[in-house]
């Protein structure tokens, strides 16, 4: 029943990330369009994580190019200490079809190995 709890509290902070992403873009361009690059920058890490985390393809980030080029905020060190705590979420605690898909705790130790070296 706790681990129930847990996984659904996990589900649910995950979907509110998803959706608070769309709210920090409307923000960063807003911060953006009045000079306020500090405040475009706070968000920049966070929106990509978030970016690569929906994208279901996080073995990418293993690649340096990749990780230039479409994730240059998100800083490996960073990255790391999150993907370390990582908890594979089931895909049934959505309880609608068609929702994200998220890596799978195999997929994350395995970038985390490569991402370590």
């Amino acid at each position: 029943p706790v681990q129930g709890l847990k996984e659904s509290l996990q589900a649910q902070q995950l979907q509110v990330a998803v959706e608070q992403q769309e709210g920090d873009e409307g923000l960063t361009e807003l911060a953006q369009r009045h000079g306020l690059t500090d405040l475009s920058s706070h968000f920049a890490q966070l929106r990509e994580f978030v970016d690569l985390m929906i994208a279901n393809d996080l073995e990418r980030i293993t690649d340096p190019k990749v990780r230039e080029l479409e994730y240059p905020n998100l800083a490996v060190g960073t990255l790391v200490l999150i993907l370390e705590k990582y908890e594979e979420i089931p895909t049934s605690l959505f309880g609608r079809s068609g929702s994200k898909q998220f890596p799978k705790r195999k997929v994350v130790d395995s970038v985390l190995k490569q991402l370590k070296r």
